[in-house]
């Protein structure tokens, strides 16, 4: 309870400013460092992009998958998570306290579908292992780290989380692991800053916003209404006034040194100084040993940073500029502890009354302020801004809170996580523990089964935990898979007993992602922060056999208008019962462009021919250069799993008289 107390303290101490932690840069992101957005970009959702490769029976497939951002405000925020916040004081050993799925070769669009959590609830010890026995048919296997050797991974993909019960889509490219960090004081340490910095740069400062485009709470809210307060102060204060020469001052800065837009108004200015300092101070790790249990986290620190600094600027916005005073709110709002100015020269009894406070609230007795409750960062309010509270003071604070409100959001919802499904070996069988299993073979009595590592890495190569959010319990797939945790490093079982055959007929379709089951996991990030990340595992093809679609064509049901304009329909069909698309075969017309061609008339252009690629139906249109014979076309029928049927088209020239004649 000691280090925990004493971590508040230096919280609230970072908040206010009463004290100084030594913080020591975290160098695992190195120069690689995902870049981060523009300001005001975010990755607002996952879309894969997906080149078609032939499917194989049981071979792995691998997977990238990018996912656009989305413009966010000008008051901008990194989209890739490159805030990792770590503190540590060797000096102040007591007082310091201060992760889209593997896989596949090509990627598309990934169907959404609802995943329900099974009522197994986690358990707070590790799950026992299981022995090393391969599971018989129809048996669930049980991973055993000691004796499952690692296979075949499934190449990463990113993915943004789920935080909470907020759903936020995503993912940008980051690097999945780093080197060795080099020592602090180093050139290579400075180096490796130094880089961090300038990617997150490059996008600075970005478009101008507003704080709701990205995070949509409270805090959000009274930032973007102190905005138009200031902006309106800015615009109507007489010349002379703070309110007057600081924004002139602000414009004159801005103009040599912040590369925002000439349209950028003096709080969007204000916003860009705030998050130049997010993105170029480095992150911070918690010494190790304090982060005991979790007692101490970056995502508290910052939760506490944020809240604390709120608190001055509120002080300042009510006429207090007492910093006596600052500390005692601030220790207040961010501890939950009431303490005097004789406490804050006295360690022992603030460290007292802020462990006592601390002890109560985990005790539910009692407020533990912003670091008990890091998201209480979200439910800042500010008082009203005025002509006389628009000073260096009231504006350097704020910038200061924007600084750091925009690391927390970093921290607290938009990091994004590369991960990966690495599938063990079978230790008797031997091959990869990803495998189907049937009664005698017998059509619709197959099972999959799989054992394996979840893993995922945020920008800066940290990883995720399993511990205490799910290890030991057990989740349901989007496939109606039952996939248990058993491990704080993400070791898994899965268990899908007799999907069916529609299920396995997945593993041959042509979008990558659909290829896979999926299941929400929820982890805790580096940072201290309960994601939700989703993770894939590649559907073997059981008796899931894809058949070729067939196609038929009948002239006698075209219809012919009195322009010569013809109208007709392929007809598909598919035992699989897949959702077929239609296309022209290339080879078989002139000038394809989208859906659109012209037949062939020898060597020359004949009609033009338009096909609805959905439904099959085709529009044929003669020209003056179609002549008088009938014009043919094949039309490719694709049932979306790499199953394919020609077939030709031949319509009659009602008419080959239309001009002009290059039509």
């Amino acid at each position: 309870m000691r280090v925990g107390a004493v971590g508040i303290g230096l919280a609230a101490a970072i908040a206010g400013g009463q004290g100084v932690a030594s913080a020591s840069t975290d160098d695992s992101s190195g120069a690689a460092d995902s870049s981060s957005s523009a300001d005001g970009d975010t990755s607002a959702g996952d879309a894969d992009d997906t080149a078609a490769a032939s499917a194989s029976a049981d071979g792995d497939d691998a997977d990238d998958t990018d996912s656009p951002t989305t413009k966010k405000r000008g008051e901008s925020s990194s989209s890739t998570r490159d805030a990792d916040e770590d503190a540590t004081d060797e000096d102040d050993a007591d007082t310091d306290g201060v992760s889209q799925t593997e896989d596949p070769e090509e990627a598309q669009q990934s169907p959404s579908a609802d995943q329900t959590q099974a009522s197994t609830p986690p358990p707070d010890d590790d799950a026992e292992e299981g022995s090393d026995i391969a599971p018989s048919v129809g048996s669930t296997p049980t991973v055993e780290d000691a004796n499952l050797t690692a296979a075949t991974p499934d190449e990463p993909t990113q993915a943004r989380a789920t935080v909470g019960l907020e759903s936020t889509a995503a993912t940008a490219p980051s690097a999945l692991a780093a080197a060795a960090a080099p020592e602090p004081g180093t050139t290579e340490h400075f180096l490796a800053v130094l880089a961090r910095a300038i990617n997150r740069l490059g996008t600075w400062p970005g478009t101008p916003g507003n704080f709701v485009d990205i995070t949509n709470h409270q805090t959000d809210q009274n930032l973007d209404t102190a905005n138009n307060q200031l902006d309106g102060l800015a615009a109507n204060a007489p010349f002379g006034s703070p309110a007057r020469w600081l924004p002139d001052l602000i414009n004159l800065v801005t103009f040599f040194f912040v590369p925002v837009p000439p349209s950028a108004t003096f709080t969007d200015k204000l916003n860009a100084m705030g998050d130049f300092l997010n993105r170029v101070i480095p992150p911070f790790t918690i010494k190790p040993g304090a982060d005991t249990l979790s007692v101490i986290t970056p995502y508290k620190i910052m939760g506490a940073a944020v809240v604390g600094t709120a608190t001055v600027l509120q002080d300042m916005l009510n006429g207090i500029y007492d910093p006596v005073q600052w500390e005692i709110d601030v220790i207040k709002a961010t501890t939950g502890a009431t303490v005097t100015e004789s406490d804050l020269s006295d360690f022992n009894s603030l460290f007292t009354k802020v462990a006592a406070a601390q002890t109560a609230a985990i005790l539910g007795l009692g407020d533990g302020g912003a670091f008990h409750e890091p998201e209480r960062a979200w439910e800042v309010t500010l008082p009203t801004w005025t002509a006389d509270q628009v000073n260096p003071f009231t504006v350097v604070t704020y910038i200061g809170l924007v600084g750091i409100y925009k690391r927390f959001q970093e921290m607290a919802v938009l990091t994004e996580f590369t991960t990966n499904t690495t599938y063990a070996t079978r230790p008797i069988f031997g091959g990869e523990w990803n495998y189907t299993e049937s009664i005698f073979g017998a059509a619709g009595t197959y099972s999959q089964y799989a054992a394996g590592t979840f893993t995922a890495v945020d920008p800066d190569g940290n990883g995720v935990d399993f511990f205490g959010v799910s290890q030991g319990g057990t989740y349901t797939s989007e496939g109606g898979a039952l996939v248990t945790i058993n491990t704080s490093d993400g070791g898994f079982t899965y268990t899908n007993t007799l999907p069916g055959t529609d299920f396995f007929h997945r593993a041959f379709s042509e979008n990558e992602d659909d290829r896979y089951d999926k299941v929400v996991i929820p982890v805790t990030s580096a940072d201290g922060v309960r994601y939700e990340l989703t993770f894939r595992i590649q559907i073997k093809p059981g008796d899931g056999a894809n058949h070729a679609p067939t196609a038929s064509y009948n002239p006698a049901n075209n219809t012919t208008d009195a322009a010569g304009v013809v109208k007709g329909r392929v007809v598909g069909s598919d035992s699989n019962g897949d959702t077929l698309k239609y296309s022209l075969v290339g080879s078989s017309v002139n000038g394809l462009i989208g859906n659109s061609a012209y037949t062939k008339n020898g060597a020359g252009n004949g009609g033009i021919v338009t096909l609805n690629p959905t439904t099959g139906d085709f529009t044929y249109v003669s020209t003056s250069t179609a002549g008088s014979l009938p014009q043919s076309f094949q039309v490719m029928v694709n049932d979306g799993h790499y199953g394919n049927t020609p077939i030709t088209v031949t319509v009659t020239n009602a008419n080959n008289l239309i001009t002009p004649a290059d039509v």
